[in-house]
């Protein structure tokens, strides 16, 4: 990581760290596979690659990198490198955000909408509170005009 940031003795070198990581994703290093696939996604270091930037995230993900579960989720929302899949992307949103992951945990506002039956309000409001806990001022937003349509809607007076 030493590259991929630097530090006041290191300068940033995006090359070499991707180097680095290869090394380490081959070895079955989780972190490293993440941040492989990270770099492939971005383009930073190597040109960009969505479909190394799966591969590594499929690897990281399985050994449970919240962040390489995510990247995936995203994938699959999106359409990026595989046909759209939500049930897949919830999945990996779902498996993100119970390891904490914020954004992840905003995604499932996406699957939990707030709909007529009331149904998913609930896991909708645990889902949001823990994203607004982690700082997510998106989750903190929707989870105001959750409650602000909860409270709407109860019988007044």
């Amino acid at each position: 990581m030493k590259y991929y940031k630097g530090d006041k003795n290191t300068p940033v070198n995006k090359e070499e760290a991707v180097r680095m990581f290869k090394e380490g994703a081959k070895e079955g290093h989780g972190p490293s596979q993440e941040a492989l696939a990270n770099c492939y996604d971005k383009g930073e270091g190597t040109p960009q690659d969505f479909k190394k930037a799966m591969k590594w995230s499929l690897r990281a993900a399985e050994k449970g990198n919240a962040d390489a579960q995510y990247r995936l989720a995203s994938y699959y929302h999106h359409g990026r490198v595989v046909p759209p899949d939500p049930i897949e992307a919830q999945k990996l949103y779902l498996k993100a955000a119970k390891q904490g992951h914020f954004m992840a945990l905003v995604k499932l506002k996406t699957y939990y909408p707030f709909d007529e039956k009331y149904e998913n309000e609930k896991q909708a409001v645990i889902w949001l509170q823990t994203a607004a806990e982690e700082g997510s001022k998106e989750a903190n937003t929707l989870l105001q005009e959750l409650q602000k349509t909860i409270e709407d809607r109860e019988p007044k007076g």
